[in-house]
């Protein structure tokens, strides 16, 4: 079957209405710098759109909460679509968790040219160049407890590519055939392409990152669609701001200084790729046992912390240090165990936890009364990696605070 080749932009989850958070004690400018950054790379989606001189805009779910978000970016949200409808391009909205349609302010009237699909019924258009039908589009808004794509499997095959367009997941038997060749999907903050070839399953992502766990890339996805009907993605990268994480690892006898280097180094690389976007970055230091201990001092990771925000933090670009930490799966040296002191008693009865997993760790003293601190020790002493994890760091903390006798570089 011969299509007539076009090309679109598929994006979603804009949350225009999310703040940044995991990230403290910024200096005003940065600052200034994170509560623009979703509205920027919001608006480099649709200026995409209008250099690749795409054919359409697909849209897939949680741009904004109208409340939280407030006027600002409900006039955004419709000024970037008259700017499209200016141009001719049309918009396909499938909406998600917070922006189902029937929240959308009735005082804002949209475009024409938006076509909104409404929640739980699947609808279908068309997109036409003169007499020609280029593209079908069917889709539905978000509904809790229902799949993406239900009522594809009914309909027939077009003569021209359809693209099938919602939030959430999509159930497997229906992304491996009929009559739909491309699944546009909303609802993962991180692209993810689930099936490359026909019918193609793919997430877009966010624009823009918000917080740790939403780290690396983030932008859209231009899909250009041949003649033959075959798919090929090509991410643009929209976001202003970049959460990375970066380990460090130093080898048996470095020191702080050698520490200090590292990071330095690490740091300009980073700032040499940054592309002119702002870094956030949350570090972690491996290796050498003994330096692992120091740095369980609070004194002395505020000070390489305080360090890396002086030197970089009002760099332009900027690059924030949000976190530095330690990571204690490095066995402690193995004489620490053995030698009779209280590090070593302490030692061996954290060795005595690590080996028996039934033990209880007694969290319940610790912790909050109530439901709160009952579901606290509940996940802790139900999660075998979680216990051990803890178990680990807690003897990392302990080796440093018994640890006076060893000498400070």
């Amino acid at each position: 079957m011969a299509y007539q080749p076009f090309i679109f932009v598929h994006s979603g989850d804009f949350h225009l209405e999310s703040p940044f958070s995991g990230v403290t004690d910024i200096p005003e400018g940065l600052a200034d710098i994170l509560l623009e950054s979703p509205y920027r790379a919001a608006e480099r989606v649709f200026q995409t759109v209008l250099a690749e001189e795409a054919s359409f805009l697909v849209l897939c779910g949680d741009l904004l909460d109208p409340v939280r978000a407030g006027p600002r970016a409900v006039a955004f949200l419709a000024a970037q679509f008259e700017r499209l409808a200016a141009s001719g391009v049309p918009v396909y909205w499938a909406g998600g968790r917070i922006d189902s349609p029937d929240r959308w302010p009735s005082a804002v009237r949209l475009p024409d040219s938006v076509h909104v699909f409404p929640v739980g019924q699947m609808t279908e258009w068309f997109f036409e160049q003169g007499p020609v039908r280029v593209a079908r589009l069917v889709g539905a808004s978000r509904t809790r407890g229902q799949s993406v794509g239900r009522g594809t499997e009914r309909i027939a095959k077009e003569e021209c590519f359809s693209v099938a367009v919602g939030h959430g997941r999509v159930a497997r038997r229906r992304a491996k055939g009929g009559a739909i060749d491309y699944w546009a999907l909303g609802g993962r903050h991180r692209a993810e392409t689930l099936r490359s070839a026909s019918p193609v399953v793919h997430y877009a992502g966010s624009p823009q990152g918000r917080r740790p766990s939403h780290g690396g890339e983030h932008g859209c996805t231009v899909v250009r669609v041949d003649e033959d009907g075959h798919v090929r993605l090509d991410r643009v990268l929209t976001d202003e701001v970049r959460w990375l994480e970066e380990n460090v690892e130093l080898e048996a006898g470095a020191d702080l200084r050698e520490l200090e280097a590292a990071l330095d180094e690490r740091m300009q690389g980073l700032l040499g790729g940054a592309s002119e976007r702002t870094l956030l970055v949350s570090w972690t230091v491996r290796g050498a046992a003994r330096l692992l201990v120091q740095l369980t001092d609070p004194g002395t990771t505020s000070r390489l912390l305080g360090g890396l925000r002086e030197r970089y933090g009002g760099a332009d670009p900027a690059a924030w240090s949000v976190s530095l930490e330690v990571d204690a799966s490095a066995p402690l040296p193995s004489d620490w165990h053995e030698e009779d002191t209280v590090r070593g008693d302490f030692l061996r009865a954290a060795s005595e936890f690590r080996a028996d997993a039934d033990r209880s760790l007694q969290w319940r003293t610790f912790l909050p009364s109530g439901p709160l601190g009952e579901e606290l020790a509940a996940v802790v002493e139900g999660d075998g990696a979680e216990r051990e994890r803890i178990v680990r760091q807690a003897a990392l903390l302990g080796a440093g605070l018994l640890s006076g006798e060893e000498p400070q570089s």
